[in-house]
Parts: structure tokens; C-alpha cells; sequence
């Protein structure tokens, strides 16, 4: 959902697409589920155009913002000393400052 574009252009992941993985995991047993990427507008937006946030809403235990999702352990910060990105190194996960 990087881009606020609609469905029909295929910039970005079809929401049917997004609401059935999200269903499929509820259903093996995930307790919750954040719909979440790096958009290139604001993330309201790109879930409005997108369709995702409709596809997803009615699916109990999916959050598509993180600050609805409660995640343990995550704040929520414009700080850019406290933004983390994550990169993979020899099949490690290595969380690092920007």
C-alpha cells in the first residue's frame, strides 16, 4: 500500500489479496494482525484509495495502523534518534538507527 492509487492501476497489493492472508492467518490462529508498509503518502490515504483498510475492517484482530494494533514494546514516534530500521544479515534480523 506504498502508493494511494486505486486497486484497478496494480501499484500496490490487491486488498482482496491483503484481507485473505489476514484472514487465512486468524484463522490458524494468530491473535492479531497489522497491516502495515512504508507509504509514499499518508497511510490513511494510501488505505482509503487502496481499499485495503475496506477489505480489512471487518476482520476481528487486524489493525492496519499501528497505532490502533497495541503493540507490546513500540512507540510510536516522529523522533528520527528513535526510528529503527530493520535489515537481515546472514539470515540475522538486526534492528538499526537510521
Amino acid at each position: 500500500m506504498s502508493f494511494a492509487n486505486p486497486p484497478e492501476w496494480g501499484s500496490t497489493t490487491h486488498p482482496s489479496v491483503v484481507a485473505t492472508v489476514a484472514q487465512a492467518c486468524m484463522e490458524t490462529g494468530a491473535e492479531r494482525i497489522v497491516v502495515l508498509d512504508h507509504p509514499l503518502r499518508r497511510a490513511e490515504l494510501c488505505l482509503e484509495r487502496t481499499g485495503i483498510g475496506d477489505a480489512c475492517k471487518n476482520i476481528k484482530g487486524v489493525y492496519d495502523t499501528i497505532a490502533t494494533a497495541k503493540i507490546p514494546n513500540v512507540e510510536v514516534t516522529s523522533d528520527p534518534g528513535k526510528i529503527l530500521t530493520a535489515v537481515f544479515s546472514d539470515g540475522k534480523e538486526i534492528w538499526t538507527g537510521i
